[in-house]
């Protein structure tokens, strides 16, 4: 057959159509085989992107089955087509039905970029199943155009063509397709009536069929949903996940991080939760990251893990930190009362600053309850008052007191009153207290009796539910006689009870008052307390120095002495704790043993021994501490109007140091100058330092006429002249 007249309409010889190229196409095998080639590629290549993408995560079940479907289709056609027709009829037929498919497709993706409300129709986006059921539609109208184009160009007219149609469709393939369209259009209506049953099957099946790893996620996540309400669902999803896991899906790690600590559908293991969650990717995701880190750090505190507690501890203070810099505030929290519990006091106050910073009325209270206990007023007064723009009642009670004393904050008694009575829901005895000191204050301003009356009463009631700061109101009020009657035994009453809710101030009122009686039996008690009114006060820093010093109430320790004289000294620039440092740190440098001490470096120096030069340094490094020690009293002294004798004697004993040549800072001059100070505020000892001084040529200032001088005014003072000038070891306790 050389030529043909085809239609789609008439037979096959109405009219005339060369077909040379097509038939030497078609019996050219070389190039028929690679047509051929060519399609299968195309599905190949087809059929490898639509499951790669679907295996990664890109693609949707539908979409990939439906790509590769569409695929198969159009391949099978053109295989078929190529193989069986002699005509290029269908070639029209073909060309028309794909572009119109390519069409519907293109509107579909421009639709795409339209708004959409997907509220009304259950989530789905019913533009999508049009286009599926146009495209189904196009491909079976294809198929049978087709087949008509093929039967015409054998000779078949359209009415045959027909019959043949029906017959086709009245054999078993005609149940095959109308079982294959019930199941469609029960697939699209069950999208339509429950999408998440639609998603689960499609998911199940694809994950059962291809072991996809997001398809298998998707499962576990229908079951996820309802995992805490029934522990069906629960181990369902447990189940799934770990197949996700298994199938190297990273986003079960957090799922199965969850189960195991929280013991869903299994039961709790804390050490499979922090291997999952050690393991989660968050990418750029910060809130991931700080939750992640938080969950890490209260698995390493819970102490579950069966390892080395302090170790975990720490562990958990690094994951908490690093969550509290992502923004965290409970991480902050968490943090705050880890450091607390260390007893790290700066680190707890830091990071619940950062969580009240941040907007957490807690950590606010928090914070200014950890600065009032600190003594730092101000910024107990600004986190207070930060928990109380939050309406927390606490602060309320607690900034009403620092209202009404003007601690850290203006004194704004009306304020103060309001905020005590707001607060007394949550703090009614404090709050009692807070408004019992108005009433005395009202008191002072304008000496009314009920006033008092009023503030005793509400004193008395807080003191007896242990009020600390109601009790130690009292007991000063009865302490001074100033208001009220002096009573030293309600005083002391008072006093103590105040001490035993933690008042530091009333221990060390308290303390001092049983020093007054000085009775041995209470020498113990009164050690005690002002060892705890230490942590708070210097002058019972000094205090307890003192009575280890002379072991009073306790055993007896110049160490510890000297320990607590520096701790009063240096931080608390407490006159007599340098003063008495000083001299503890002198003797013990001119002790016998230290001397000896001292000689036998002298010995080893002279031997060459390079090791006993350091030491030397070491050892003679002691007259600078008593030099600095005696510095600071002298200008604390001076600065503070101590007693002239107390400043005297720390001017002479500095003058006896540098007249020393063992001290490094061996200087005549400085110590003629030191001692004239001195002997110009009446120190005895000074005048007769003068006298020997000027008379010697070891100061290097030798003047006998002024060494006469100074002679004189030691003999009118009484003073007997003595060629030896030795260091003032007197103490002072109290002045």
């Amino acid at each position: 057959m050389s030529s043909n007249t085809l239609s789609s309409d008439t037979a096959p010889n109405s009219s005339t159509v060369s077909i040379t190229s097509f038939t030497v196409f078609k019996r050219n095998k070389l190039i028929n085989g690679l047509g051929l080639a060519i399609v299968l590629v195309s599905l190949c290549l087809i059929s490898l992107f639509s499951v790669t993408h679907f295996r990664k995560g890109d693609m949707d079940t539908g979409s990939a089955l439906y790509l590769m479907w569409i695929g198969g289709y159009l391949c099978w056609a053109s295989i078929y087509l190529t193989l069986s027709s002699e005509n290029v009829k269908w070639i029209s037929s073909f060309t028309t039905f794909i572009t119109l498919m390519l069409l519907v497709n293109f509107v579909y993706f421009l639709s795409e970029l339209i708004p959409f409300n997907k509220s009304n129709f259950r989530g789905e986006d019913w533009r999508g199943l049009i286009v599926w059921s146009a495209n189904l539609i196009i491909l079976l109208a294809l198929f049978i155009r087709l087949r008509k184009d093929m039967a015409l160009q054998n000779g078949v007219t359209t009415e045959q063509f027909k019959k043949r149609l029906n017959t086709f469709f009245n054999k078993g393939v005609k149940r095959i397709v109308i079982v294959t369209l019930l199941l469609l259009g029960l697939l699209f209506s069950l999208r339509i009536i429950s999408p998440s049953l639609f998603n689960f099957s499609s998911n199940y099946l694809t994950s059962v069929l291809t072991h996809s790893p997001k398809a298998t996620h998707d499962v576990a996540l229908f079951f996820d949903a309802k995992a805490e309400q029934s522990t069906f669902h629960a181990k369902q999803a447990l189940k799934w996940f770990e197949h996700s896991h298994d199938r190297y899906n990273k986003q079960a790690h957090h799922y199965l991080a969850k189960y195991a600590y929280y013991g869903i559908g299994m039961e709790k293991d804390y050490k499979k939760a922090l291997e999952h969650f050690e393991r989660v990717e968050c990418g750029d995701d910060l809130l991931c990251h700080a939750k992640v880190d938080e969950t890490i750090g209260d698995i390493y505190s819970s102490g579950k893990l069966g390892g080395d507690t302090e170790y975990e501890l720490e562990y958990a203070r690094v994951y908490y930190q690093s969550a509290a810099k992502q923004d965290s505030i409970s991480a902050a929290k968490k943090l705050a009362q880890a450091f607390g519990k260390q007893n790290d006091i700066d680190q707890e106050f830091h990071w619940y600053r950062i969580a009240a910073n941040a907007g957490d009325a807690e950590a606010s209270l928090k914070a200014g309850q950890i600065a009032y206990s600190s003594h730092q007023m101000k910024q107990a007064a600004k986190y207070f008052n930060m928990a109380t723009i939050d309406g927390n009642l606490e602060a309320k009670a607690r900034l009403s007191e620092l209202l009404l004393t003007g601690q850290g904050v203006e004194v704004d008694i009306n304020k103060a009153t309001s905020l005590a009575i707001e607060g007394a829901k949550a703090l009614p005895y404090f709050s009692q207290y807070v408004l019992g000191a108005i009433s005395l204050e009202k008191y002072k301003a304008t000496k009314q009796a009920n006033d008092l009356d009023k503030a005793i009463k509400q004193l008395s009631s807080a003191g007896s539910k242990g009020i600390a700061h109601a009790n130690a109101m009292l007991g000063d009020l009865y302490l001074s006689g100033d208001i009220v009657s002096l009573d030293m035994e309600k005083a002391e009453q008072y006093l103590k009870a105040a001490s035993d809710g933690g008042h530091k101030w009333s221990s060390l009122s308290l303390a001092n008052l049983y020093a007054q009686k000085n009775d041995p039996a209470l020498d113990k008690e009164t050690f005690n307390l002002y060892l705890t009114a230490s942590k708070s006060y210097y002058e019972a820093v000094y205090k307890v120095a003192v009575y280890y010093e002379l072991g009073k109430g306790t055993a007896q320790s110049f160490n510890k002495a000297n320990e607590y004289y520096l701790e009063a000294g240096e931080d608390g620039s407490h006159v007599l704790a340098l003063t008495n440092l000083a001299i503890m740190s002198y003797l013990d440098y001119k002790s016998d043993e230290n001397q000896a001490y001292g000689n036998s470096l002298k010995a080893r120096i002279a031997d060459g021994d390079q090791e006993a030069q350091y030491h030397w340094h070491q050892h003679i490094r002691a007259y600078e501490n008593i030099d600095y020690h005696l510095q600071r009293a002298i200008q604390y002294a001076r600065k503070k109007q101590y007693p002239k004798t107390l400043i005297a004697q720390n001017l002479y004993n500095l003058a006896v140091l540098y007249s020393d040549k063992e001290n490094p800072k061996f200087n005549p001059k400085f110590a003629i100058e030191n001692a004239k100070e001195a002997a110009q505020l009446g120190n005895l000892n000074a005048l007769n330092a003068l006298s020997v001084w000027y008379g010697s040529t070891k100061m290097q200032h030798k003047n006998n006429g002024l060494s006469k001088q100074w002679r004189a005014k030691a003999i009118q003072k009484g003073t007997v002249v003595a060629k030896q000038i030795i260091f003032d070891t007197t103490k002072h306790y109290d002045l």
